[in-house]
């Protein structure tokens, strides 16, 4: 069976070459196949060339979000091979498994909508995985992907945070619990040389900031010396590190 394609409009496609992965509802000319909701579609130009496969949500303005350039199906081996090269760049830069790190950053690496984060606890050892299901299409491949996080990362449990109000443009309701495993209520991690406890199953979002870490190293060598007022401060992570 042909899978269902969407058209993009002449001239819009040149984003989408350039490696932006949302295709928008009025970008569109043509759905052909009747995909499904969360399914996957191939998505073309004009001239009925091949641009990439998405998952397709017919509520959303984006309506369309790329996976793939040439795998036609997200499937549990999908996620694995993604998580394991998430795993292998950030290897790369940082010290790998003794550090809390943001271990998938959605369509950063080209999983749209996931956020995985790893928290490792700097005194009693052990990691968990808080994660984030933000669009429609890896919602609905949830039991595939924990799977692969657990053979992937292989945390002591996983905790899923999907409360934030984006899901509701996808059609999403909010979602939060622990998923695999079994999670502390809180843990102490270790970023830039300062401890945090972090609160995993209440704390905002995915417990703590993680995508903010470099931006709390740099903030506090700009403020090393002087009198710094920290607003807002939640946790105090940028704070702690200007002391």
């Amino acid at each position: 069976m042909a899978q269902p394609t969407i058209t993009m409009r002449r001239g819009e496609e040149l984003r989408i070459r350039q490696g932006h992965p949302w295709v928008f509802d009025n970008e569109i000319t043509r759905v052909e196949g009747n995909p499904l909701p969360g399914g996957e579609v191939r998505v073309v130009d004009s001239g009925g060339n091949l641009l990439g496969y998405g998952f397709y949500n017919p509520i959303s303005k984006i309506r369309a979000r790329i996976f793939s350039k040439t795998a036609s199906r997200a499937d549990g081996h999908f996620f694995s091979e993604r998580f394991r090269e998430a795993l292998e760049y950030r290897r790369r830069y940082f010290k790998g498994e003794s550090e809390s790190l943001r271990m998938v950053f959605g369509e950063a690496d080209a999983v749209p909508g996931l956020i995985v984060d790893r928290f490792v606890d700097a005194e009693k050892g052990g990691s968990w995985l808080s994660v984030q299901f933000l669009s429609l299409g890896v919602d609905q491949r949830k039991s595939e992907i924990i799977a692969s996080l657990s053979e992937v990362f292989q945390p002591e449990g996983i905790v899923e945070r999907s409360d934030a109000p984006v899901r509701a443009l996808e059609g999403l309701d909010p979602v939060s619990g622990i998923v695999a495993g079994s999670v502390p209520e809180s843990i102490i991690i270790e970023e830039n040389g300062a401890k945090y406890r972090v609160d995993l199953v209440g704390g905002q979002k995915t417990g703590w900031f993680l995508d903010q870490r470099a931006n709390r190293a740099a903030v506090a060598r700009y403020a090393r010396g002087r009198s710094v007022l920290d607003v807002f401060c939640n946790q105090g992570g940028f704070g702690i590190l200007c002391g």
